[in-house]
């Protein structure tokens, strides 16, 4: 029985070991061309009740955060406020909801936020307001998410956008699909199940393009 008994403690030992190496966030010191030394940040299994291990993290020059495998319910831009000067930004395989009261970067401005990646993450709608204070932001990846009308997503808000894809998500028809953005003359390249198309800002249609 003495034996059973301690089996059994040392197996939730090695589970509760397991779930620690599990949730984590790393730090690494890297040199990118363009912004030269600084951190990129990993962050594995985090949940609402264990944002503070990013949170805790302060350092200085951060480039990259990339947060995977994570259960995020109303989070808000509070998670990023050690992390501010972020270049690209990573939240994939995921569920994550950001807060209906404060969008996830209505609070927090990231200034140098470049490019920004949501794959799956049953994303389903984003909330006006939630990219315009990522004023500088070139590229935006959202896919394999829920996203089934392209008029959801405050596309107006990214003055800068380059790049867009939303492939393998639930919009089926482009027809419709129209934008009106004051005081905007850009095209985005804009990416959808392997199709490419031009967004165009003046006319505000889709253009089909070759690959």
């Amino acid at each position: 029985m003495m034996r059973l008994y301690s089996k059994m403690r040392w197996l939730i030992f090695m589970a509760l070991l397991g779930v620690l190496e599990a949730l984590h966030c790393n730090k690494e010191f890297n040199y990118y061309d363009n912004y030269g030394n600084g951190f990129d940040i990993t962050c594995q299994g985090l949940t609402r009740e264990h944002i503070h291990l990013l949170a805790n993290i302060t350092i200085t020059n951060e480039i990259s955060l990339t947060i995977e495998n994570a259960t995020l319910t109303n989070i808000s831009s509070a998670i990023f406020q050690n992390v501010h000067d972020l270049r690209f930004l990573r939240l994939e395989n995921s569920t994550i909801t950001f807060s209906k009261m404060k969008p996830i970067f209505d609070v927090l401005r990231l200034n140098r936020l470049k490019e920004l990646i949501l794959n799956n993450n049953k994303l389903e709608e984003f909330e006006p307001g939630s990219f315009q204070n990522v004023p500088n932001l070139s590229y935006l990846e959202v896919t394999r998410n829920r996203i089934h009308d392209m008029k959801t997503l405050p596309l107006c808000e990214l003055q800068n956008l380059k790049g867009l894809n939303l492939s393998r998500n639930l919009i089926t028809d482009l027809n419709q699909t129209h934008f009106y953005c004051r005081e905007s003359d850009k095209t985005v390249d804009f990416n959808l199940n392997d199709d490419n198309y031009i967004l165009d800002y003046i006319r505000h249609f889709l253009q089909t393009f070759d690959s």
